[in-house]
């Protein structure tokens, strides 16, 4: 694991009312936990709160449940160089304008809310694993 995606743990109605901050700043820190709880990094959280998208990214998220909580943690999807930046795909719910869905991440802007016609953003984790309890262990990390 790289690192664990942190912030508050916030019910989906408190998500809802930070929609339109989200919109006016051009920018969202918000990942889908689950159906009830998401992560919200814009005011507390980690340096992982700034990981940009790509399609072809080299990091993945996966979802533990560590003694009764659910937990993102960003690992690596393949083997990353040293000074590599680092990119998780945020799902097919992040918008992309039509001339960038092929560019390559490098090409994409890094700058938060610089890419034009993009929406503020709630990462889209259906795709990715739920891992139990017997799969975390503190010797992993």
């Amino acid at each position: 694991m790289i690192a664990e995606y942190t912030g508050e743990l916030i019910y989906e109605p408190t998500v809802t009312s930070r929609i339109s901050v989200a919109a006016h700043r051009e920018r969202s820190y918000v990942f889908n936990l689950n159906p009830t709880f998401s992560i919200d990094s814009a005011y507390a959280g980690n340096e992982t709160k700034y990981m940009n998208h790509s399609r072809r990214s080299n990091c993945k998220t996966a979802i533990y449940n560590v003694n009764g909580e659910h937990r993102v943690g960003v690992i690596a999807a393949r083997n990353i160089s040293e000074n590599e930046e680092l990119f998780i795909d945020y799902g097919q719910s992040f918008p992309l304008p039509e001339t960038q869905e092929m560019q390559t991440a490098d090409q994409i802007s890094d700058t938060p809310g610089v890419n034009e016609n993009v929406k503020p953003l709630r990462l889209d984790i259906s795709k990715y694993e739920h891992l139990s309890d017997n799969t975390y262990s503190e010797s992993s990390s």
